[in-house]
């Protein structure tokens, strides 16, 4: 879910001047931070068709959650629909950000 547009360049202004304010100049254009973790889950069972792809490889079931932080480290995006199996690159190219991204870029 988005807490931003990335379509508003006014948003995307903000945001990068708030990382220069608080975190220095010395870098311009960041409008978040990204991260993600491993949520350990109870095994789904009968729930999903496959439970088996919510174990991963550090031997728990878990859900694959991404997400980006400004630079008051308030959360501006959270993804939280992959499997446990799913490696990150592929778990970011699912969410709805990593798919607007890859289509169409931040604008310059």
């Amino acid at each position: 879910k988005f807490n931003f547009d990335p379509k508003d360049e006014a948003t995307l202004r903000t945001l990068s001047f708030d990382w220069q304010r608080y975190k220095g100049t010395y870098i311009k254009g960041i409008i978040g931070a990204v991260d993600g973790i491993a949520i350990k889950i109870r095994c789904p069972g009968g729930e999903v068709l496959n439970p088996g792809a919510y174990y991963n490889r550090k031997g728990f079931y878990a859900l694959v959650v991404r997400a980006v932080c400004d630079a008051r480290r308030r959360f501006i995006y959270v993804h939280a629909n992959s499997e446990g199996s799913t490696p990150d690159s592929v778990a970011w190219g699912c969410s709805s950000l990593g798919d607007y991204l890859s289509s169409n870029g931040l604008p310059s």
